[in-house]
């Protein structure tokens, strides 16, 4: 396949979605893709492994607490956290007044896809385990346990 080149204008991106990916996997041939999120309060992902991906991200604006193999970190706006796949983590966003607005690539691609079906599959809420379970073998993916909000308190509900 050969690849195309990609500008994507500044204007093109939406600060009200909570993941935007700006070069998808069509785009890189699967090779990565590039997202931007924002991050409102309480916030993130349940705590999980990515067996077949690496993840790179850097916070441009906030401050997110991030939980990455058990230790918890303070990232603020300019640090960057690489996580290799096979290590567990997580991230929420602990400032009620501040949203976390972060960049970040997924290589190889694959995580707009899973996120696209995780969507569907929650619509109607949290699926049974053997879905959950199909989900992370079909994706190479792990949930480990629940979102940091829920860890810290900060409410009980999930994303």
């Amino acid at each position: 396949m050969t690849l195309q080149a990609k500008i994507v204008r500044a204007e093109a991106r939406n600060p009200d979605v909570y993941e935007s990916f700006l070069v998808t996997g069509g785009d890189s041939d699967g090779r990565f893709e590039w997202l931007e999120a924002t991050v409102p309060f309480g916030q993130g992902p349940v705590y999980h492994i990515h067996h077949q991906a690496d993840e790179l991200f850097r916070v441009l604006d906030g401050e997110l607490k991030v939980k990455l193999n058990g230790d918890y970190y303070d990232l603020k706006a300019g640090d960057v956290i690489f996580v290799p796949q096979g290590v567990p983590h997580t991230y929420t966003n602990v400032h009620p007044e501040q949203p976390v607005r972060m960049v970040g690539i997924y290589t190889p691609s694959g995580l707009q896809e899973f996120l696209s079906v995780w969507e569907k599959a929650t619509a109607n809420g949290m699926p049974d385990e053997a879905t959950i379970a199909e989900l992370g073998a079909r994706f190479g993916q792990e949930a480990c346990g629940p979102p940091l909000a829920v860890e810290l308190g900060l409410f009980e509900g999930t994303k």
